[in-house]
């Protein structure tokens, strides 16, 4: 994976948001200075909005085999704390850096161990109101990545990243094929989309999208903006994901000229 992200050419843009700008070529650097701040650290949770700084740290920690734990921005402290706890983190980055986290004994925590190879450990709000979490090893990954690189254009293209990169269907099928096909990456903070995702479509359109990852009530929304606003010319691939999907919008959307495709092993990800 890394080395196909390496092999870039070295001025073409690989991370951007608000703040900052990272090429192919400034990549490894990023990550190898970011790698120094890890010798202690054996899992890592990442607390911060969507940004180029959560991506370094996310690479930096798959470069060095510390597993992750990418904390939704949804969560409440109390779930926050949960998942950090079951997650077996030894430190939390966030807008202030990076420091350790002490577990609180007081916090319910599941007696196994997580598997050595766990690259990822995913928490989901459960039923009960306590996470749920799921690990991943670097393999599973790698095969999803495998299974859409076939699936978007070969050549450089934009990705937005439109949800939160702790859920893995941005995190791994958005960023991560992304930076394997050669893509800039955008990325900018959740508010910029509004509560309702009400400037989707203006975004989409400043940073000239052409691969989105959604979900079918955020595919939803943005169909109602393309009606009121006009399609939004440089999309090309839409991957639609999420644990339910319904046929009949898939091909709306289509009537709409939104190239949306679903599957591509995103279920893994739901």
């Amino acid at each position: 994976m890394f080395k196909q992200i390496f092999n870039h050419p070295a001025d073409r843009i690989a991370l951007q948001d608000e703040h900052e700008t990272i090429t192919y070529g400034q990549l490894a650097e990023a990550i190898e200075i970011r790698q120094t701040l890890l010798r202690d650290v054996k899992c890592l949770a990442i607390a911060l909005d969507n940004s180029v700084d959560w991506i370094i740290w996310d690479l930096a920690c798959l470069l060095s085999n510390i597993t992750t734990i990418p904390i939704p921005p949804f969560f409440t402290f109390e779930q926050t704390l949960h998942a950090l706890n079951n997650g077996k983190a030894t430190h939390v980055a966030n807008n202030e850096g990076i420091f350790k986290h002490k577990n609180n004994d007081k916090v319910a925590c599941m007696t196994h161990e997580i598997p050595p190879a766990t690259a990822k450990v995913t928490f989901t709000s459960g039923t009960t109101g306590n996470p749920k979490g799921v690990c991943l090893n670097r393999r599973q990954m790698e095969s999803l990545t495998s299974s859409l690189i076939n699936a978007i254009a070969s050549d450089h293209g934009h990705h937005a990243c439109i949800l939160p990169l702790a859920i893995l269907l941005e995190n791994i099928a958005g960023v991560y094929t992304s930076l394997i096909a050669g893509y800039t990456v955008h990325l900018t903070s959740m508010k910029t989309f509004g509560d309702k995702y009400e400037w989707l479509h203006s975004y989409l359109s400043s940073v000239k999208a052409t691969s989105i990852i959604c979900v079918p009530e955020v595919l939803q929304i943005l169909m109602g903006q393309v009606m009121a606003k006009g399609p939004i010319s440089s999309l090309e691939f839409v991957a639609l994901g999420g644990s339910k999907i319904y046929p009949d919008l898939i091909s709306k959307a289509h009537e709409l000229q939104l190239p949306v495709y679903e599957g591509y092993g995103l279920s893994e990800c739901s």
